[in-house]
């Protein structure tokens, strides 16, 4: 991730060529995220470059983009294919709290 330009961007625009590029009828994308995520107090799943970045810091908020709105992406009508995402994440313990977390699974 490259943090001189904003990380969501960087993943609207590699998301947005992926489905351009592979989408088809007959087609399965196949989203693969390893890395660090913190569930945050909006309920939104935030991707960040390390799980020990200091709070307030520079590369705190920098190096960080939301899941939702990356995933946005892959639900759009317009795309054809099927899409198997899997996020391989290490989420820090805020996660654990008394949140609790739905999963919204879609089949056509």
């Amino acid at each position: 991730m490259n943090v001189s330009r904003k990380p969501q961007h960087q993943v609207h625009t590699h998301l947005s060529d992926f489905v351009y590029t592979y989408d088809g009828l007959y087609n399965l994308l196949i989203i693969y995220y390893t890395g660090h995520a913190v569930y945050n107090d909006k309920n939104y799943l935030e991707m960040c470059a390390s799980a020990n970045i200091k709070e307030g810091g520079l590369l705190h908020k920098a190096a960080r983009w939301d899941w939702n709105k990356a995933e946005e992406i892959l639900r759009d009508d317009d795309v054809e294919c099927d899409v198997l995402t899997i996020l391989d994440i290490g989420i820090r313990s805020n996660w654990a709290g008394n949140k609790v977390v739905s999963t919204d699974f879609l089949t056509n």
